[in-house]
C-alpha cells in the first residue's frame, strides 16, 4: 500500500517491523571508488572497474594460459579481475591507530582495509571521540585469507597479524569496542550473513534492553583481497571462472564470474530518535539466513531454500513482495546461478503490478567474495537515496534460460527513474556452501529530491450544477483525494465541470490531462539524480 507525503510523492510508507538505521557507509573499491559517492558515480555511469593483474600481484607469464588444459597445469584461463590499486592495500598510519611498528609492518591487507573503513564508517557515524569502553559490536566477513601465505616473517606478531579470526576482534581492541567481536566465512556470503547476525542482535537488544539501551549499535564490515594466483587458478579449475574476468550477469554469453577486490563497512544503529530519521542513510527493516541442507550437490544453487530466505526476511520485515522495487541480485553470472536466483524471485514476487527491477553490482566491480554482500547493500543506499535503479553492465542479450513468463521484471541497461520518493529494496548473497542470506531495506530520496509538486486539488464548484471540479482538467471526480494523486499539472482552467460543460471555456494552453492511463510521467528527470 502506498503513501502520499506533503509534497504527494508515491512510496511505501516505512515497515511496521522493528527497524535498525543504516547510519554511515565507507568503501573502498576498485576503480578509485573511496567512498559511496564515487561509487555510485561508477554505477550509475555503468562503467566497470576490471583491469589485468598487475606484474606486483603475480606474473600471468607464468600464471596465465590460454587453453582447456591450463588448470592441469597449474595456471589459470583469466588474468582480469576488479583489483584494488596495490598502494591502497597497504596504506596504514600505524601511529595513529596505536599500534607498534613491527606489528602494522606484518598487518596483511584484509586487517588494514577493514581497520580504514571501519574507523570511516564510525567517524561518518559521529561516534568517533566516543569509542572507549563502548557497547558497539564488530561482525566482519572475511574468507580464505591470501595474503598471510606472503607473510615473510615468522615470530610472536604474525598469527594475530595474519588470521581471518582476527580480523574483526583488531577493530574491537584498537577502538576499545566493548561488545561482541565475530568474523564469518560462509565464502561468498560472509558480509550478508555477518549483517544479518549483527542485525538480529540489535533486534534483540532493543527488546531486552528498551529502557537501558546498553547497545549503541554494530559495525559490519566485508573484506576481500585478491594477492596470489593460487584462488584464479584453483576456481578455474572448478568451473566457476569465466574467461573475460568478468561478470555477464543475466546475460546470454554468461559462463562463468569475475572476480574483484573490495571493503566496505557499515554502522547500524537501532532507532532511538524517530525524529532523527534524516539523520539515517536507510532503514534495515528485514535480513534472513538459511542453509541449503541435503540438496543436489554442495556448490549448486538451491531454488526453494533460496525462496524461503528471501521470504523469511520479507516476513520480518512486515514487507509484501509487490512492495520490493528493487532486486539486487547475487547475479554472478554463470549458466546456472542467475536462472535458479531469477526463478527464486520469481516464485515469491511473481504477483505484482510494477516490474521488479533486476540488478546486480558484480557486472560493474566484479563478484567480491567475501565483501559481496556489502558492496550490494552500500549500492542499495545509494539507490534508495537518489530513486534510482542503476544499469546492468555487458548486457546485450538476456540469457534465454532465465524464466520470466508470468513475471513483471526489467534487466535494465541505463538508469532507470524509480518515479517515488520511497522504496522498498532487497538485496541477496549465496555462499558456495550451500549459505543464502537476505537483506531488505526502506528509504527515501535524499539526493536529487523532487522539486515539481504534482498539484495540490484546485476545486471550484461548477456553475451549471454545483458539484466541486477539478478547475486544471474539468473532471468531476467522486472522490477528489484520490483524483489530485494523478492530476500532473496545472495550466487549463474551466468554468463548468467536464458533465455540464458543451463547448469548454479554456484560457492558456496546456497537454497535461488527469488520465491514469497516462501516469507515465516522470517527475524527476536526469538532472535531478544526484550523480
Amino acid at each position: 500500500m502506498e503513501h502520499f507525503d506533503e509534497f504527494m510523492f508515491t512510496g511505501p510508507p516505512p515497515p511496521l517491523a522493528p527497524m535498525v538505521q543504516v547510519q554511515s557507509v565507507a568503501t573502498t573499491l576498485p576503480g578509485t571508488c573511496d567512498s559511496p559517492e564515487s561509487y555510485w558515480t561508477l554505477l550509475a555511469a555503468g562503467a566497470e572497474a576490471q583491469t589485468e593483474v598487475a606484474p606486483d600481484r603475480w606474473d600471468p607469464s607464468i600464471y596465465y594460459a590460454w587453453d582447456e588444459g591450463a588448470a592441469s597445469r597449474g595456471q589459470t584461463s583469466t588474468k582480469h579481475a576488479a583489483f584494488l590499486q596495490t598502494s591502497e592495500l597497504w596504506e596504514l598510519d600505524a601511529g595513529f591507530y596505536g599500534l607498534r611498528e613491527k606489528e602494522a609492518q606484518l598487518m596483511v591487507p584484509e586487517q588494514r582495509l577493514v581497520l580504514r573503513t571501519g574507523y570511516q564508517a564510525l567517524q561518518d557515524a559521529g561516534l568517533e571521540d566516543s569509542l572507549k569502553g563502548s557497547r558497539i559490536s564488530t561482525y566482519v566477513g572475511d574468507c580464505a585469507n591470501e595474503s598471510a601465505t606472503y607473510c615473510p616473517a615468522v615470530d610472536a606478531c604474525r598469527q594475530t597479524s595474519t588470521a581471518s579470526a582476527a580480523t574483526a576482534a583488531r577493530i574491537a581492541h584498537i577502538f576499545g569496542l566493548r561488545g561482541g567481536a565475530c568474523s564469518f566465512d560462509t565464502a561468498c556470503s560472509s558480509s550478508l550473513v555477518a549483517l544479518g547476525h549483527a542485525h538480529t542482535q540489535l533486534l534483540h537488544l532493543k527488546s531486552e534492553c528498551s529502557q537501558s539501551r546498553t547497545s549503541r549499535g554494530a559495525l559490519v564490515a566485508g573484506v576481500r583481497v585478491l594477492f596470489g594466483p593460487e584462488g584464479f587458478v584453483g576456481l578455474g579449475a572448478a568451473g566457476f571462472l569465466g574467461v573475460h574476468g568478468r561478470c555477464f550477469t543475466f546475460d546470454s554469453s554468461a559462463q562463468g564470474f569475475g572476480r574483484g577486490e573490495s571493503c566496505c563497512s557499515v554502522f547500524l544503529a537501532l532507532d532511538e530518535e524517530e525524529e532523527d530519521v534524516e539523520l539515517h542513510l536507510a532503514s534495515l527493516s528485514g535480513s534472513s539466513v538459511n542453509q541449503d541442507g541435503r540438496s543436489a550437490s554442495l556448490t549448486a544453487p538451491n531454488g526453494p531454500s533460496q525462496q524461503s530466505c528471501i521470504r523469511a526476511s520479507l516476513r520480518m520485515a512486515s514487507m509484501s513482495p509487490d512492495s520490493v522495487a528493487v532486486a539486487e541480485c547475487h547475479g554472478t553470472g554463470t549458466s546456472l546461478g542467475d536462472p535458479i536466483e531469477v526463478g527464486a524471485l520469481r516464485g515469491v514476487m511473481s504477483d505484482r503490478s510494477r516490474p521488479l527491477m533486476m540488478t546486480s553490482s558484480k557486472s560493474n566491480v566484479g563478484h567480491a567474495e567475501s565483501s559481496a554482500g556489502l558492496n550490494g547493500l552500500a549500492k542499495c543506499i545509494s539507490m534508495l537515496m537518489t530513486s534510482t535503479s542503476a544499469p546492468n553492465v555487458h548486457l546485450r542479450a538476456l540469457n534465454p534460460n532465465l524464466d520470466t513468463s508470468g513475471f513483471p521484471c526489467l534487466y535494465e541497461d541505463e538508469c532507470v527513474d524509480a518515479d517515488r520518493n520511497s522504496q522498498n529494496i532487497g538485496v541477496s548473497s549465496f555462499g558456495f556452501g550451500g549459505t543464502n542470506a537476505r537483506a531488505d531495506l526502506w528509504g527515501h530520496c535524499q539526493q536529487g529530491p523532487r522539486s515539481e509538486l504534482l498539484v495540490s486539488a484546485v476545486y471550484f464548484p461548477c456553475s451549471g450544477c454545483g458539484v466541486s471540479f477539478c478547475r486544471s482538467c474539468g473532471e468531476a471526480p467522486r472522490n477528489l483525494d484520490q483524483h489530485r494523486r494523478w492530476c500532473s499539472g496545472e495550466g487549463m482552467s474551466f468554468s463548468s465541470c467536464s458533465s455540464c460543460r458543451r463547448d469548454a471555456s479554456m484560457v492558456g494552453k496546456s497537454n497535461l490531462v488527469c488520465d491514469r492511463a497516462l501516469i507515465v510521467h516522470l517527475v524527476g528527470k536526469f538532472g535531478r539524480l544526484g550523480w
